[in-house]
């Protein structure tokens, strides 16, 4: 064994190729965790209404929702938070991260897994660091009008995730939302 990892990296080195580790069996499992994600590097996912204020600006509006909603993070009475292409769901003073819409006047940005996307993400972009759900495009009537993928967030397992929706050709980001699954009532 030890002749033929020395073979194999004296191969490497005369090719001046970097050696790979040769055998991998752990299966990459590409997650998100939703306790890691910043906008602009500083906001966490749940935050207050007077850091983003401090941070980014005012809201732009808070609306009451027009229907009833299945879905929303702490499944109380809430209403919508709209900052700067940014939705949040507001509980009282508290945030919650619901999307980032790059198509709105923005410059911000969101970290994920040390990985950074913006307004200039394009679909490869997003391929580079999640390989397989790039192979995994999801399908859906009204989703045939954009390239959309999802990814877990291991903190809920399969009760939140994120979906990254880009334009039709998948060279620039739209959005990127957390969605939380629908209660059964």
């Amino acid at each position: 064994m030890k002749r033929f990892l020395g073979l194999l990296l004296f191969a490497g080195l005369a090719c001046n190729q970097p050696v790979k580790q040769a055998i991998d069996t752990k299966e990459k499992i590409e997650q998100i965790d939703w306790n890691k994600a910043k906008i602009n590097g500083l906001l966490p996912m749940i935050t207050h209404v007077q850091q983003v204020t401090n941070r980014l600006c005012k809201p732009d509006s808070i609306v009451k929702p027009d229907h009833a909603i299945n879905d929303s993070f702490y499944r109380n009475k809430m209403t919508y938070c709209y900052v700067k292409g940014l939705t949040y769901e507001k509980y009282h003073d508290t945030l919650v991260f619901k999307r980032m819409d790059f198509r709105k006047d923005t410059i911000d940005n969101l970290i994920l897994n040390k990985v950074k996307f913006d307004y200039t993400s394009s679909m490869s972009y997003f391929g580079r660091f999640f390989p397989s759900s790039y192979n995994n495009e999801l399908r859906g009537t009204d989703m045939d009008k954009y390239l959309i993928f999802g990814l877990d967030d291991p903190e809920n397992g399969n009760k939140s995730g994120w979906m990254f929706c880009f334009n039709e050709d998948g060279s620039k980001i739209l959005w990127i939302d957390h969605y939380v699954a629908d209660r059964v009532e």
